[in-house]
């Protein structure tokens, strides 16, 4: 899942309304993160930047944060459907070093 926890129930949370894998799952997938138990981590990301509960930006961000101290890797899962869907939302956030977690 790509929401760990909204932060309306967890200030540590992401700033979505959206099903939380700690909550929906009992994945603590934020902890293992941070315990050096994963190697790489993959949250899937299907959302758009339109979409007000989930967005993608929002959620890549947050992950980021996570893993930025750690050796864990970040790989964002994405639908593959939804490659190449053009949306003039979007913004190109990938220009200027973006996200240097993500891999």
């Amino acid at each position: 899942a790509g929401v760990w926890r909204n932060r309306s129930h967890d200030p540590l949370g992401s700033d979505t309304r959206g099903a939380a894998a700690y909550d929906e799952s009992y994945a603590d997938t934020r902890r293992w993160v941070e315990q050096g138990l994963l190697d790489y981590i993959a949250p899937q990301i299907y959302w758009p930047f339109s979409r007000s509960a989930a967005r993608y930006d929002v959620l890549a961000k947050w992950w980021a944060d996570v893993v930025k101290p750690t050796r864990t890797r970040l790989y964002i899962g994405i639908a593959f459907y939804k490659v190449g869907e053009p949306s003039k939302i979007e913004p190109d956030w990938m220009i200027n070093g973006g996200v240097p977690e993500l891999k």
